[in-house]
């Protein structure tokens, strides 16, 4: 089946992504999945809804299990403890199509995206930096 330009883009998009930019990318789809399943549940369509939460938890579920605990330590399971309440939360959400358990993980993301956006922004800048000193030094 052949993709459409839009759907050959994120594919690119996703295959040239760093790490860090596929952590982002993750989010920003939980995020958006979570936005959509809230105006499904205004709307009463209840089974898009479901389909939209059922998506979010699959991205959740996905970071879960990508922790490195060993690496990562006390971070690692912090985030674990987080995405365990945002699962907890999607879960109750989908059973009685209630929105309050999506605004609870939608501001939970949101926080930890933006939190991500600075980590992945200071790591680029000094991956720059330190090639820039190694230029500098090589040509000396």
């Amino acid at each position: 089946m052949a993709l459409n330009p839009y759907q050959k883009y994120q594919e690119n998009k996703i295959e040239g992504s760093s790490q860090g930019e596929m952590i982002i990318l993750l989010y920003e789809g939980c995020i958006r999945f979570m936005n959509e399943a809230l105006v499904f549940i205004e709307e009463n369509k209840i089974q898009d809804a479901h389909n939209k939460i059922i998506k979010a938890q699959r991205i959740i579920n996905e970071l879960m299990v990508t922790l490195d605990f060993e690496a990562g330590g006390e971070i690692a399971q912090n985030l674990y403890n987080l995405y365990d309440f945002i699962m907890n939360e999607l879960i109750k959400a989908n059973i009685k199509k209630e929105k309050e358990g999506l605004y609870n993980s939608i501001e939970v993301m949101q926080e930890l995206l933006d939190a991500w956006r600075v980590v992945i922004k200071e790591a680029q800048a000094n991956a720059q930096e330190q090639s820039e000193n190694v230029s500098i030094n090589f040509n000396s």
